[in-house]
């Protein structure tokens, strides 16, 4: 009877050589392993509280007596008791997960810290993520009578599309092979980390089928029972089934054989859901070839809901008054043949609010995160309230720029998408950058192209010029900061890639002095590095992890910089020591960019929440909120001489107005698609524009 194991759950009697209760499934522990816990493993870590068990590991809760009584997790595999097969079964999912974890770094999977072993055990010491499965999170949910709101369930989608896109964009690439609620946490910030890479596998080209039928039944892809060698789109498949049960409650174990259509459920914005089910059910299809191609694609379909989803909301709540014509009289025939030559015709008008997705939006980066409020402490004044300026009567209109020049853009792939343009220090060349990765230098008075080069493989979000003028650096979704030497004709330098970068970098700029770079990627992080060596110098982590910086700038005196997130926070901090000194919170959405004014006292920020606000550097106190675009803001620039802002925006103009009032003073209407970047001249008298449409387009300032 001394062999016997009670279970310390349900008091069943199990056989000695049983790991878990017959009855009920709980852990099973000898003495000796009991004793375990009051000594250190590897004379390091101290064993605590049991997490979780399934096959032949189990997972406690520990703290590394070597770094501070870190928390860790510790993750063993036992070998007691095992036949010689499934030791070695369990010895390769041991290997397998411990070479794929050292191998990544992402907020949202956890760092492998260590491993070893002893006689009977391999040991895996990996970073603790504080919080519950989503398996539990749910059921909690549930229990509480709060289900998933279906923007809830777009941003985990989202989420999830981020970390399977990093995944699978490894070379090989990762198959998670595991997707379910139980092997992801959701941690007090919201963030989904996945927890088990215990049948995780590298995907080898000229491979009939896997090795092993490992998987989740519901869960796992058809082709992960022997069929075919697992591929993203395996992943993909059980991303489709988790926000099947998201949307329906409905366990996809228990569809099979056959996956079944979305059930009703009482759920607002049934257009949009259905939109959401149609994709699931495409995503669950059991031909590879059917489902998304790639979680980049997924993202691009669950952004594309949400935008529409936001937009009904805002329109449920807030409608604002309808738009005044515009005067043409004083634009001249050339530009107006030219603006009627892109914009709709006639009988389309130009619509208040579009369902064109912006580049800040769109998730590649998978950049494309959905926001948390950020966690820290910062500014706060509870009797300041941001300042909504009145701009005056509705029979004020603001007169329309005078469109100068249409630049087509690259002609290549994705020519509908231009991201990014920036001016020469000396007024006389721009650089625009699309979506294909492309460069493109010309001039501002005839639209020539100085040369063209394809800097990067993916799409790029930021350029910059050096101080000097010589150098370029541009930011893409390939992970790299890149620097080209612009004294050489269809040269670019060989590439200088920031160690860290796992993730698109999503902007960057040059100190005044021209020594450093500063840039930002959809991670959360923000670096600066020397501009000559690449060499980081240091890494500023006060955004919310895993959601994307997409702005940072530089204070005139090249002291501060200002970094602007989806988090809704734009934060400041010294550049010599990444010590923040004030974090603004007065926007409800995205944060796009962030500028200073050429003074340095005062900064200017652009957000999803359809406004551009004013607000003081050294108080954080909001001086002035600008209202009158009709969508999304993009982006943000301030005159030279400090007087004027200028505004792009989703719904396709430009706006300029006066930062002491916030009276428009002119409209640049011509763009035909979201308007993703706005410049102004060195000298103040002309704005140049990229939008979605393809184009750059410069606009009379003064």
């Amino acid at each position: 009877m001394s062999s016997i194991s009670f279970c310390s759950l349900c008091g069943a009697a199990n056989e000695p050589a049983r790991q878990h209760c017959f009855a009920c499934g709980h852990p099973l522990t000898t003495d000796n392993e009991q004793a375990q816990d009051a000594i250190l493993l590897h004379d390091r870590y101290l064993l605590g509280e049991l997490l979780g068990s399934g096959g032949f590991s189990r997972v406690y809760r520990g703290s590394d007596q070597h770094a501070n009584g870190r928390a860790v997790a510790i993750k063993e595999i036992s070998l007691r008791g095992l036949s010689v097969q499934q030791a070695i079964e369990a010895t390769e999912t041991f290997h397998r997960e411990m070479r794929i974890l050292s191998a990544l770094t992402h907020p949202q999977v956890p760092r492998a810290y260590d491993h070893f072993t002893d006689q009977s055990h391999w040991y895996l010491i990996l970073e603790y993520i504080e919080g519950q499965t989503l398996e539990t999170f749910l059921s909690t949910r549930e229990a509480q009578g709060q289900p998933l709101s279906l923007e809830e369930i777009i941003n985990m989608g989202l989420q999830l599309c981020m970390v399977l896109e990093y995944l699978h964009s490894r070379q090989p690439p990762i198959i998670y092979r595991d997707l379910k609620p139980s092997n992801i946490m959701h941690t007090p910030r919201s963030l989904l980390v996945l927890i088990d890479f215990g049948i995780a596998r590298t995907y080898r080209h000229g491979q009939a089928r896997d090795t092993q039928r490992l998987g989740s039944p519901g869960y796992a892809a058809p082709e992960q029972y022997g069929r075919a060698q697992t591929t993203p789109q395996s992943d993909i498949y059980s991303l489709g089934a988790l926000l099947h049960f998201l949307l329906s409650g409905q366990d996809p174990a228990e569809e099979l054989p056959l996956p079944r259509s979305l059930a009703p459920r009482p759920l607002q914005h049934e257009s949009e859901r259905a939109e959401l089910a149609v994709l699931s059910q495409r995503m669950r299809s059991p031909d590879p070839a059917i489902r998304p191609q790639s979680c980049q694609e997924v993202a691009f379909s669950l952004q594309a809901i949400k935008q529409r989803l936001m937009l009904h909301e805002s329109t449920r709540i807030w409608r604002p008054p309808t738009p005044q014509p515009l005067p043409l009289h004083h634009v001249s025939l050339a530009s107006q043949q030219q603006i009627q030559q892109f914009a709709p015709p006639s009988h389309s008008p130009l619509p208040r609010t579009t369902s064109h997705i912006s580049r800040r939006t769109l998730l590649i980066s998978l950049a494309a995160l959905t926001a948390v409020t950020a966690v820290g402490i910062g500014w706060h004044n509870e009797n300041t309230a941001p300042k909504v300026v009145d701009i005056g009567s509705p029979d004020e209109k603001p007169e329309l720029a005078l469109q100068l020049l249409v630049y087509p853009g690259n002609a290549g792939n994705f020519p509908e998408f231009m991201h990014t343009v920036a001016w020469a220090p000396d007024g006389k060349l721009i650089a625009s950058a699309s979506a294909d990765g492309t460069v493109e230098v010309w001039r501002n008075d005839s639209a020539n192209t100085v040369w063209t080069v394809r800097a990067h493989k993916m799409r790029i979000w930021a350029v910059a010029w050096s101080p000097n003028g010589k150098f370029l650096a541009s930011a893409s979704d390939d992970g790299t900061v890149r620097i080209g030497d612009t004294t050489k004709i269809l040269t670019y330098q060989t590439p200088i890639i920031h160690p860290q970068f796992q993730t698109s970098v999503r902007a960057v700029a040059w100190s005044p002095s021209g020594h450093l770079l500063a840039s930002a990627s959809s991670d959360g992080v923000v670096n600066i590095w020397d501009s000559s060596t690449g060499h980081t110098l240091l890494t500023y982590l006060g955004h919310t992890t895993g959601y994307a910086v997409t702005s940072v700038a530089w204070s005139p005196d090249g002291n501060h910089l200002a970094s602007a997130s989806q988090d809704h926070t734009v934060q400041l901090w010294t550049a010599s020591a990444g010590n923040r000194f004030q974090m603004y919170q007065g926007h409800t959405d995205f944060v796009n960019s962030v500028v200073w004014s050429p003074d340095g006292t005062r900064l200017a920020s652009a957000s999803s929440d359809g406004s551009a606000q004013v607000w003081d550097a050294s108080t954080g106190h909001t001086i002035l909120t600008y209202k009158e675009h009709t969508n999304v803001v993009n982006a943000i620039a301030w005159s030279p001489d400090g007087k004027f802002l200028a505004s792009a925006s989703d719904d396709q103009t430009v706006r300029v107005w006066e930062v002491a009032t916030g009276r428009t003073a002119l409209i640049c209407q011509g763009h035909t698609a979201p308007v993703n970047a706005v410049a102004w001249a060195p000298d103040g008298k002309l704005l140049a524009s990229a939008s979605n449409d393809g184009t750059a387009r410069i606009w009379q300032a003064s």
